[in-house]
Parts: C-alpha cells; sequence; structure tokens
C-alpha cells in the first residue's frame, strides 16, 4: 500500500526578502489603484447638467474627449472642446488635465478636479454640481 508524502505548502518554500516583499505589495497596491481609476473614470461618462431658467452649463465626456459649454439664455455661449487625460485619481477623485481642440477660451491645457458622488450620481467640477442626463 502507497502513503502519500506530506507536502509543504508552496508558501514556506518561497522566501521572501523585505525588498522583494515591498514589490509585491507594491504591485498589488498599484492594481488596486489603477483599478480605481478606471472605475472612476467610466462613471463621468456621459452628459452632465447644471442651470435653471436663467444659464446653463453642461459637461459632456466621452472616452478622452470633452465638450464643456456654459452660458446664459440670451445667446451668449462659451464652448470649449477637446481630449482629456486623467493625470490623477483615487476613489472619488478624478484630475485631469484638458486639452483643448476647439474652443472659446485662450487656454490651451488646463486641469480639472472632479468629484464624484455615486449615491447621488452627480459630479463636482471647480465647486459647482452636475446631475447626470444622460449615462
Amino acid at each position: 500500500m502507497k502513503y502519500l508524502q506530506r507536502q509543504e505548502p508552496i508558501a514556506s518554500k518561497i522566501k521572501l526578502n523585505s525588498s522583494s516583499s515591498l514589490v509585491i505589495i507594491s504591485l498589488f497596491l498599484t492594481i488596486f489603484l489603477v483599478g480605481c481609476g478606471i472605475e472612476t473614470e467610466q462613471f463621468i461618462q456621459g452628459y452632465w447638467y447644471r442651470g435653471d431658467v436663467h444659464f446653463m452649463d453642461q459637461w459632456y465626456f466621452d472616452r478622452g474627449s470633452y465638450d464643456h459649454q456654459m452660458g446664459v439664455f440670451d445667446g451668449n455661449t462659451i464652448r470649449s472642446t477637446g481630449g482629456y487625460q486623467v493625470i490623477d485619481y483615487d476613489e472619488d477623485t478624478l484630475t485631469l488635465e484638458l486639452v483643448e481642440i476647439g474652443s472659446s477660451f485662450n487656454d490651451e491645457r488646463s486641469q480639472i478636479i472632479i468629484t464624484v458622488n455615486r449615491d447621488s450620481d452627480t459630479i463636482r467640477i471647480r465647486g459647482k454640481t452636475y446631475e447626470r442626463v444622460l449615462p
């Protein structure tokens, strides 16, 4: 009759020093944070609006491009369109660098910080709250 030999767990055979452990922990942390950034960027995709009977302010984000329009309802509208790149992020905040292609503004590049609120389905940009119009 054959007897099975007891195998030691593979984890006991791996010898890690402190620098190897730090690299592995950093790798898992990076994967987690990239996942947070991707989820937060996915959340902002679509149309966002704030306004009343006198003015409108809307953002549209579409996988690396944006369109921002704001104005009063007497016909004066400022519009900025272009591309964006995520330059910083965490679970509920994105920092985007906007590269303007067509604009009523004079700046070629600018940054905005977007804070998301998944519970209320809103975002905040420059201290203003926008509600989702379309996904």
